[in-house]
């Protein structure tokens, strides 16, 4: 490795260093406890998954993070209409839900 490989590889380790500090230090994004995503929640979205997914408009449903950037339920709406329908519970098994439109969805 010459000496200008060895200066270009501390710059940017000193980079990446930073960008890992400021992450850390930045609100909102810890690593604690009570925002990892545990085993009930998907418990929790697997019992309520059939009946969701049968609510008009519903595309998908999936484990995700609210805005507070706690564990929720995710309900995909095909449509902002949908997204508004009364149907779908604020809160399943003590997880909020949260709704989003996500239009259509198609494999691929």
């Amino acid at each position: 490795m010459s000496v200008r490989d060895n200066r270009s590889f501390l710059a940017m380790s000193k980079v990446v260093a930073g960008l890992l500090v400021a992450a850390m230090l930045t609100p909102g994004l810890t690593a604690c406890e009570e925002t990892t995503m545990t085993d009930a929640i998907y418990d929790v979205k697997r019992q309520n998954e059939a009946q969701l997914m049968a609510l008009p408009g519903v595309v998908s449903v999936g484990v995700g993070r609210g805005p507070d950037g706690q564990p929720a339920i995710i309900v995909g709406m095909e449509t902002p209409a949908a997204a508004r329908a009364p149907e779908v519970p604020k809160e399943l098994g003590g997880y909020p839900v949260v709704v989003q439109t996500t239009g259509k969805l198609k494999a691929q």
